[in-house]
């Protein structure tokens, strides 16, 4: 979904300077079309609808907004908005842009929840599980993500464990995924795009720990499948960083991944097996189902001839360690 984004105000080195690093960060989201007069805004707003619309004060009202779906006034340090026509909502001029960005997106979702959605824009899926906990599945799991991002791919990550572990990982200097639970299918996507945030170290786009372990648990398989929706809209691949166990909520992730990635090491052996010969969901998935044998391990166990090996590293910085795995993926 490509939105048009009208950017009107008279402040001509600002429209300039947003206009172009939107223009150039954020073009597979909008297409920028700018006015610096209050007399031409009457012109430009004639006969084209926009999406949004930022302006600055002068420019709210005098040309009417039946044109513009979410119009909202950039409120400046020494500017107290009394009164806004109405549907017209305040937003911070003077902010990173990357943050007023993601809360035009919100803002945006927020007031169309019924958005429609771009299918080809949504990345595909690869699903991080494994039978037994302590094998090493989140380390890997970024390892992977960091892989594709040095192939020049645009790779978001999200965990879906109850007890997330993101903060030993990613600044959470943003909002939370919870922030986006139980929205609709079609404004969940601009949602997740408002609130993703890319870590400068590794190039991976993330989502900050839930608020709450409670949060998690309480998705039902339904939230869980519009939830991977939003977070791989406007990624080419999501990788999903699921709990050491096995409920509906893992299962139809499974169901949805185009590719199911089992992480086991030395000591998970003897679980693995009991799944692929026990569980009927092996058979299922077995088609999409790569093995990666961690921490330098050789567990009893068949059917691992085609496994990806992964050395034991020997750190105290978990950044350290999945960067160092990522040599590994191909």
């Amino acid at each position: 979904m490509i939105m048009k984004l009208l950017i009107a105000a008279k402040d001509t080195d600002y429209v300039e300077h947003l206009s172009k690093v939107i223009s150039n960060k954020y073009s597979d989201t909008f297409d920028i079309y700018v006015c610096s007069s209050e007399e031409r805004l009457k012109d430009v707003l004639a006969g084209k609808r926009y999406d949004i619309a930022l302006m600055e004060p002068e420019f709210v009202g005098p040309a009417g907004m039946s044109g513009v779906a979410l119009p909202l006034a950039l409120r400046g340090p020494d500017i107290s908005f009394v009164h806004l026509p109405a549907g017209v909502q305040q937003i911070n001029k003077y902010q990173r842009i990357g943050s007023l960005v993601g809360e035009i997106l919100e803002k945006y979702a927020r007031s169309n929840p019924d958005s429609d959605v771009d299918r080809n824009n949504v990345g595909r899926a690869v699903a991080f599980w494994s039978p037994a906990g302590g094998a090493g599945k989140t380390s890997a799991a970024l390892a992977y993500a960091a892989k594709k991002v040095s192939q020049g791919k645009k790779v978001a990550y999200l965990s879906l464990q109850a007890f997330a572990d993101g903060v030993s990982f990613f600044p959470q200097s943003g909002k939370s995924i919870s922030t986006i639970f139980g929205a609709g299918s079609g404004s969940i996507c601009l949602l997740a795009q408002s609130i993703r945030l890319l870590d400068q170290g590794s190039g991976i786009m993330y989502f900050c720990d839930p608020t709450n372990y409670d949060d998690i648990s309480e998705l039902t398989p339904e939230d869980v499948e519009d939830l991977l929706l939003g977070c791989a809209y406007g990624a080419d691949e999501l990788v999903v960083d699921l709990p050491s166990e096995w409920n509906n909520k893992v299962s139809r992730v499974f169901s949805l991944a185009d590719t199911v990635i089992a992480v086991i090491d030395q000591n998970s052996g003897a679980k693995w097996t009991q799944f692929t010969a026990l569980h009927n969901t092996y058979g299922q998935i077995r088609g999409k189902l790569k093995v990666v044998v961690n921490k330098g391990g050789n567990p009893k166990t068949p059917d691992l001839s085609d496994a990806i090996a992964l050395p034991y590293v020997q750190s105290n910085d978990p950044i350290v360690v999945y960067k160092t795995l990522s040599a590994y993926f191909s």
